[in-house]
């Protein structure tokens, strides 16, 4: 018997969610490193090329990785599929939800340089 592995139609909605989720993450952690201070002093550009990969690429698909694992790990134990895929889902989502959380965290912990005279 030949079997194929299916992509969940959650993989999806879930790249989608994740994607946003981390664009909105990066908006609200990345303003202060944009702005600078006085005169855009502490102007830190890196969140654009670092971070907002990161939280806009990086979210979704280690939240698809999670769901795909999550999905072949209880493909054999759990007999029921709309319990598999409910299980799936929200062990993609809460990873997307930590993920998210350690990037606002990220953000928040490296502060802009402030310089005094």
């Amino acid at each position: 018997m030949e079997r194929r592995t299916v992509l969940p139609a959650e993989a999806g909605y879930l790249m989608g969610l994740g994607a946003g989720t981390g664009l909105v993450a990066w908006t609200i952690g990345a303003e202060r490193h944009l702005k600078g201070g006085f005169e855009g002093e502490g102007r830190d550009l890196s969140v654009l090329y670092v971070e907002l990969p990161l939280l806009v690429l990086g979210v979704p698909a280690a939240a698809v990785a999670a769901l795909l694992l999550m999905h072949g790990v209880l493909d054999g134990r759990v007999e029921r599929a709309a319990v598999r895929r409910a299980l799936s889902a929200g062990t993609a989502l809460a990873v997307a939800a930590a993920l998210v959380w350690g990037g606002l965290a990220w953000l928040g912990a490296t502060e802009p340089p402030v310089y005094q005279e």
